[in-house]
């Protein structure tokens, strides 16, 4: 599966639409700490956003909580389902609170494709999508 940072609603319209367009699942990964920096219910608007415009997409959405428990915590009570934190806080309490949230928690940053500085950041992602397996 394609993952794709994505910085806002455009860039997250535009990831999304894509892939739906080519039958394609696609990550969606926050900013970096954007957990923190923007917040749970950003994010959470976010995906309800795309989720309502691009019905057809088939999207994992992940929020960057970095090093912040307290950040993957406050996503676990937006309802967000799939949470990235540094390794050194996946503690066994966010991770038993995350598995009674039906949440995943993904060690680290997952890799992402970072369009923000693509000179056409819709061609780049459609050969990324194009390439990747079914």
């Amino acid at each position: 599966m394609i993952a794709v940072v994505v910085y806002g609603l455009d860039d997250a319209l535009a990831a999304a639409r894509a892939a739906a367009a080519q039958g394609r699942p696609l990550m969606l990964v926050s900013a970096p700490a954007a957990g923190i920096a923007a917040g749970a219910g950003w994010f959470a608007a976010l995906i309800a956003l795309l989720r309502q415009r691009v019905p057809a997409a088939r999207l994992t959405c992940v929020l960057d909580c970095a090093d912040s428990p307290g950040a993957a915590m406050a996503a676990l009570r937006a309802g967000i389902a799939d949470i990235s934190v540094a390794e050194a806080a996946l503690t066994p309490a966010l991770a038993g609170l995350a598995a009674r949230h039906g949440a995943r928690l993904h060690p680290g940053r997952p890799a992402a494709l970072d369009l923000r500085l693509a000179p056409d950041p819709a061609a780049v992602l459609a050969r990324h999508l194009a390439a990747a397996d079914p």
